[in-house]
């Protein structure tokens, strides 16, 4: 599998980033300030000057800053929980809960993407966005 496959995108990576959730990572985004392109080197690689750098946050790292479960405090406190399947060929990130007061299941959020590194990175930004992840709390 191609490695672009197996984590987010540098988009994605730069606003994980930004929320100062960093951490040794085996592989790094580069963006060339002269020419704007994207690519992916190993940490041990130098790209050399006038570069952007950035974790890569390859799809097991991401699992692991996913929390199990979201807890709601809006007319009520509701836990939602993390759901990770695959679709045909797209990947779905949601929290859903399954509380008595609904008559079905409610989903918190939802988030399909081509690659499971990229739905899990976009669940990672709502939770960072909404301020119910916190980047002090995540333990890699």
């Amino acid at each position: 599998m191609e490695l672009e496959k197996q984590c987010c995108n540098f988009d994605q990576a730069a606003l994980i980033f930004s929320y100062v959730i960093r951490f040794e990572t085996f592989f790094w985004w580069y963006q060339d300030q002269n020419t704007g392109e994207n690519y992916l080197m190993g940490k041990n690689d130098y790209p050399g000057s006038r570069v952007k750098v950035f974790p890569s946050y390859l799809s097991s790292e991401l699992g692991k800053i996913l929390p199990a479960f979201v807890t709601k405090r809006e007319f009520g406190i509701y836990e939602y929980f993390l759901e990770i399947k695959k679709d045909g060929e797209s990947w779905i990130v949601r929290y859903v809960s399954e509380e008595e007061d609904f008559d079905d299941e409610t989903v918190l959020c939802e988030f399909t993407e081509d690659t499971e590194a990229e739905a899990k990175a976009e669940a990672v930004i709502f939770l960072l966005e909404k301020k119910w992840l916190k980047a002090d709390e995540v333990e890699l």
